[in-house]
């Protein structure tokens, strides 16, 4: 039944018991090639018309202006509704190892900051403007923000194990 619905034993279930990581993450893995399936239908369906609809009608009242020697709206649409359908974040069943998964695919060149952070439900843009902001509170106030390396650096164990680097 859980196969049919395209989501995990688990979730129909509601029993994560005898789960590990391992089959957690699989089972995850494979709930959200489901939900991906389901969020582009929508987004091609329902979103993407409604987007076409609604700039048309701006177009039409003047609200938007096209460039004069480009094309028309209905010629060209993808160039005019370039854009990205933004879901609820995936999640993270461990979230020390799958971010440092994202990392390391963005710096192997896998992947980039603007697709892991739309995985997470984040629109980069805003994102990035947020950071800018709050990095100038920070020197404002006269602190340094912190950061992730730093921050393991002086981070130590209890029994006294080296920090971590």
């Amino acid at each position: 039944m859980a196969s049919s619905l395209g989501i995990a034993y688990e979730q129909i279930a509601m029993d994560w018991s005898k789960v590990n990581y391992s089959s957690a993450r699989a089972a995850l893995i494979e709930v959200w090639r489901g939900i991906m399936k389901s969020r582009s239908m929508v987004a091609m369906m329902v979103a993407w018309p409604w987007l076409l609809a609604v700039t048309e009608d701006a177009i039409d009242q003047g609200l938007v202006t096209l460039p004069s020697n480009g094309p028309g709206l209905f010629e060209a649409p993808a160039a005019y509704l370039r854009g990205r359908w933004l879901g609820p974040a995936r999640g993270w069943v461990d979230p020390v190892k799958e971010p440092t998964g994202a990392l390391m695919r963005i710096e192997s060149g896998l992947s980039n900051w603007e697709d892991e952070s739309a995985e997470q439900g984040i629109d980069f843009d805003l994102n990035l403007a947020a950071l800018k902001s709050q990095k100038k509170q920070w020197t404002d106030a006269g602190l340094t923000p912190p950061a992730l390396a730093a921050m393991l650096a002086q981070s130590g164990t209890s029994d006294g194990e080296k920090p971590v680097a």
